[in-house]
């Protein structure tokens, strides 16, 4: 008898003109409470309330439908489904960001989810969430400069500079000169108080220059890292000759050596220079 009451009242539904929307909402809705079990008018029930734009109880009831299927891969197109839904037609960055962990539990190797994932963990600003799905990506598709680098950025913006060098080096073995990398490992590698590696990675970047100014630029980097970090007087002059090289008379590097030469008491050097 429950059966042919459920088949009656869906009939019903069907044959109800669109303009009769609020007697089929009721007839649906009936037809939940009675027969929770029963997709169809489920599925009947989120369409109207979707084009009705009552985007709650869309939800409320997407999660319902997801409840009833056992199939996998029915669960995972429910759940992106959902999470699409909920983020560029609801607006609910919350919702969305259940839905894509949802999916991410039925595929986790699918670059598909990592991508929704991606796109909602950037809107509800969750940076954690936001390299899980990057660094997902760069294992399901491979290596991509772009990625690799927002990654590595990501990772020296949550002050994590191990990891931030971890992939810089990847990035850097394909392209060893690539400034930008080059800058944000110096950076890395500074906080670590590494400051060995930093002169290697200052030669790179004054290697990699695209002008005699910003070469000099970054050698004079270089002399104040010898002069403070490295105590390293000598190392610090020559840098700040080589800089002169390049660009002679550049402001800071002949002001530097100048107050080496003065602290050295090396007042006939000192007159070269100031003759320059």
């Amino acid at each position: 008898a429950g059966a042919a009451r459920a088949d009656a009242l869906e009939q019903i539904v069907a044959l109800l003109p669109a303009s009769e929307s609020a007697r089929a909402r009721e007839l649906l809705e009936t037809l939940l409470r009675e027969f929770p079990e029963r997709r169809a008018p489920l599925e009947q029930l989120i369409a109207l309330e979707r084009s009705a734009a009552n985007m709650t109880r869309v939800g409320e009831l997407q999660r319902a439908l997801f409840a009833l299927a056992h199939d996998p891969a029915e669960r995972l197109r429910l759940a992106l489904e959902a999470c699409t839904l909920q983020l560029d037609e609801a607006g609910e960055v919350a919702a969305a960001e259940y839905w894509c962990e949802q999916a991410n539990e039925l595929a986790p190797e699918s670059a598909a989810v990592q991508k929704l994932r991606l796109r909602v963990h950037r809107r509800t600003a969750n940076t954690p969430r936001v390299l899980e799905a990057l660094e997902k990506l760069v294992e399901i598709e491979g290596d991509s400069p772009m990625r690799l680098l927002e990654v590595a950025v990501l990772h020296e913006r949550e002050g994590h500079a191990e990891r931030a060098i971890e992939w810089l080096e990847r990035l850097l073995a394909s392209d060893p000169y690539d400034d930008e990398s080059l800058a944000i490992l110096e950076r890395c590698l500074a906080r670590l108080g590494r400051h060995g590696e930093r002169a290697e990675v200052l030669e790179r970047r004054a290697a990699a220059a695209n002008s005699n100014e910003a070469a000099a630029d970054v050698i004079v980097e270089l002399g104040h890292l010898h002069l403070n970090a490295l105590a390293d007087p000598a190392g610090a002059e020559a840098s700040y000759r080589r800089a002169l090289e390049q660009v002679p008379g550049h402001p800071e590097a002949s002001a530097q050596l100048r107050e080496l030469l003065r602290k050295g008491e090396r007042f006939a050097e000192l007159a070269g220079v100031l003759e320059q």
